[in-house]
């Protein structure tokens, strides 16, 4: 069964109707030829009736095939997942550090001591 769908060539940003044998959805990647007989991308934008796209008075184009960018996508990800993960531990570090540097100081302080109480508070979410 032949699919019919809009979709933006990435090199030009142009719109174009495509055909396939394959199933697409609205923001799949396909491989489209680019006139030169050479590959390039284009994401579907607008999935189309056959009768519709039938009688438009636009030229149809043949896609070459899917592009799964699902496993690129999923790896790029976990990479900004982990990224996220080390940089809020690299916060949390900071603080603790912070804290303990405070107790430590705060002794031989009475501003360390009120400094360190109120750090304190405001990690249990009291607040002043």
């Amino acid at each position: 069964m032949k699919n019919y769908f809009f979709a933006k060539v990435l090199s030009n940003d142009y719109e174009k109707l495509f055909t396939c044998d394959f199933e697409v959805n609205e923001g799949d990647f396909v491989a489209v030829d680019n006139g030169y007989l050479e590959p390039e991308s284009a994401v579907v934008v607008k999935i189309m009736d056959k009768v519709k796209a039938l009688a438009s008075k636009q030229p149809i184009y043949e896609a070459i095939d899917f592009i799964n960018f699902k496993p690129y996508l999923d790896r790029k990800a976990a990479e900004a997942e982990r990224e996220n993960i080390i940089k809020n531990m690299k916060e949390e570090i900071e603080n603790v550090k912070l804290i303990e540097t405070l107790d430590k100081y705060s002794g031989k302080s009475p501003k360390m001591q009120e400094y360190a109480e109120i750090l304190k508070s405001l990690e249990k979410g009291g607040g002043e």
